[in-house]
């Protein structure tokens, strides 16, 4: 499992347009085609913050399911809903709780995720418990 993260938190757009730029990069380096997209729950998907960052359009496709963005298709999943258990995939995970990110990693191990911590607390636990996890 390849971890990575931004020294962020809060609505952070450049965050956001940051981890998601690095997800896309993983994707193509892997010669993959899709993207899992995860938050807490549908709820979270509908922040102002994303629709700032990725529009309205966007955003309705990925809660529908799932969006194409440049050839890549973009999956959601919410602790509750379609939780990827793939061998190798790219995890796009802004604004998780903690034990849902240890949740992703224990049916994900070798998925590269790339996470936008909400709370400072997060960000904390995140450099303490995954001293290896590489800041982007």
């Amino acid at each position: 499992m390849n971890l990575y993260y931004t020294d962020s938190h809060g609505p952070d757009q450049a965050a956001l347009i940051r981890g998601f730029s690095y997800a896309l990069q993983l994707t193509n380096y892997s010669n993959l085609d899709y993207i899992h997209f995860g938050c807490h729950t549908k709820i979270n998907f509908k922040a102002n913050t994303f629709e700032y960052v990725f529009g309205k359009d966007f955003m309705k496709k990925l809660i529908s399911g799932s969006v194409i963005y440049n050839s890549i298709t973009i999956h959601m999943f919410t602790e509750r809903i379609n939780l990827p258990s793939y061998t190798d995939s790219i995890i796009f995970v802004p604004h998780i709780s903690m034990d849902f990110l240890l949740k992703i990693i224990s049916v994900n191990p070798n998925s590269s995720i790339v996470l936008i911590p909400w709370a400072k607390s997060e960000l904390d636990f995140l450099k303490g418990h995954f001293p290896t996890a590489i800041q982007i």
